[in-house]
């Protein structure tokens, strides 16, 4: 009786340490599943919430370049249907010149204003201090041909001080904004795509703002927002970019925290296992070993 009172409770404490063992891992099982699921889901969170700063970002960038678009369009389009424009361009008054076009240059803060006649020939050109090179610009024979038909042109070309951005028109008499009839000379407007330049796109879009010539070597990191904008250069077709990048230094504390929270639950889990051993080793374990040992003893 004794023999098999002793193979019972080995039997029952060896069926009672296997029951132990799968609920732990079943528990380590679930504990594994729940962190899955969490780490899952806050890499969500985060992607999500980078695409809506990276499209936030990028709203800006094309709001600020549309802004610098716009303003430097605007004044091309007055100046352009001007019937005093039309008698510069007929009797070529300096004086006037220097009255009406130049103050073009500091007011809106462009490179150069150059005007030419019908038969494309420069009649008058103006540049701030940095863009006397832009007087000895030559636009090409197809832009004045474009313009006949489109009476506007925007194009970006390259010259050995840097990129320069181009805005053209035909020149109508007042009574003619619509541009109906014929041309009576053409109206160029340039930006130096210079430092200020960049400093103004950095200061509207709060991002890190440079010109690049290869998209395909720029550094890459998961707290940083890259977005580029292309720039066609007319004469060559090569193309230049716009880089933005916005760092998010919040992502890598918020990876950092994550990280701390995952560490937690797993030293949480090992903790509840610990003591879910001393527990059962104290209160189940130990008490059919002492009833084992004590039918051994009997014997």
């Amino acid at each position: 009786m004794y023999y098999s009172d002793i193979f019972f409770y080995k039997m029952k404490r060896r069926k009672t340490q296997n029951i132990i063992f799968i609920y732990l891992l079943l528990i380590l099982v679930v504990f594994a599943i729940i962190t899955f699921i969490a780490y899952q889901v806050n890499n969500k969170k985060k992607d999500i919430f980078i695409q809506s700063n990276k499209k936030q970002v990028e709203r800006s960038i094309n709001y600020a370049l549309k802004f610098q678009t716009n303003q430097t369009h605007q004044v091309l389009f007055d100046y352009s249907f001007w019937d005093e424009m039309i008698d510069f361009i007929n009797k070529k008054d300096l004086r006037w010149a220097k009255n009406n076009i130049d103050p073009i240059i500091t007011t809106f803060k462009v490179s150069s204003v150059c005007l030419f006649d019908i038969q494309r020939k420069n009649i008058y050109c103006v540049t701030n201090d940095e863009s006397g090179f832009l007087r000895n610009y030559i636009v090409n024979e197809s832009i004045y041909d474009s313009l006949v038909n489109s009476r506007f042109t925007r194009f970006y070309d390259k010259t050995p001080f840097g990129i320069v951005e181009f805005f053209g028109a035909t020149v109508h008499p007042s009574t003619d904004p619509q541009r109906i009839t014929n041309p009576q000379g053409y109206l160029f407007i340039s930006r130096i795509i210079d430092n200020n330049y960049i400093k103004t796109l950095s200061e509207i879009t709060g991002t890190e703002v440079s010109l690049i010539v290869d998209t395909l070597n720029i550094k890459s990191s998961k707290h940083l927002i890259v977005v580029n904008k292309p720039i066609k250069l007319y004469n060559s077709g090569s193309y230049v970019y716009f880089h933005f990048e916005k760092d998010l230094p919040f992502i890598e504390q918020y990876n950092k925290f994550s990280n701390e929270f995952i560490g937690l639950f797993y030293l949480t889990a090992l903790g509840f296992i610990l003591a879910f051993l001393f527990l059962t080793t104290r209160w189940i374990n130990k008490p059919l070993r002492i009833v084992e040992d004590s039918l051994k003893s009997d014997d």
